[in-house]
């Protein structure tokens, strides 16, 4: 099912959603695969598989040219920019950004788990490689879990000449 509004989730992926323009237009992200999914009033009109983050599909509709363009922006914040264009005109954008929040022992307890790996590793004692194993499950589980100020948000822009690319669409 698709949401009414763009959102996303560390497992169940990143939608990009225009809702403002008709038809609806959404873009689903897989968070892990790379997998991508474009939705024209919920029904599925473009697939593809993306690992570097820049994808465009283009579409024709009533006899206009549309193009949702997915770009990523700044890897390290997990910022992504999906804009929608309707015969070369910017109808609406829509960035998506993701904070891990803010904790005061993430940065020791990833300095800790790094210095315990590093030491299995070079010992070569299975005992301490299991160990060591586990504990970056659990050092996955801790960064992942949900916490205050964690997570994706996301900032929906219309362009001034929005009305102007539903006219030519029209």
């Amino acid at each position: 099912m698709i949401p009414s509004k763009s959102s996303g989730s560390t497992i169940g992926g990143i939608w990009f959603v225009f809702s403002t323009h008709h038809p609806n237009v959404a873009l689903w992200c897989s968070s892990f695969t790379g997998k991508q999914k474009l939705f024209l009033d919920g029904a599925i009109v473009a697939e593809g598989r993306n690992i570097t983050g820049e994808a465009t599909y283009p579409f024709t509709l009533e006899s206009s040219r549309y193009v949702v363009k997915l770009s990523l922006e700044n890897m390290s914040k997990g910022v992504y920019r999906c804009m929608l264009s309707g015969n070369g005109v910017p109808i609406e954008s829509c960035e998506s950004r993701y904070s891990l929040g803010s904790s005061p022992y993430r940065k020791k307890i990833t300095i800790g788990m790094l210095s315990f790996l590093s030491a299995a590793i070079f010992s070569g004692r299975s005992e301490l490689m299991m160990a060591a194993g586990l504990s970056i499950l659990a050092w996955v589980a801790f960064v992942y879990w949900p916490q205050e100020g964690k997570g994706f948000t996301f900032s929906q822009t219309l362009h001034a000449q929005a009305d102007e690319g539903r006219n030519h669409a029209s």
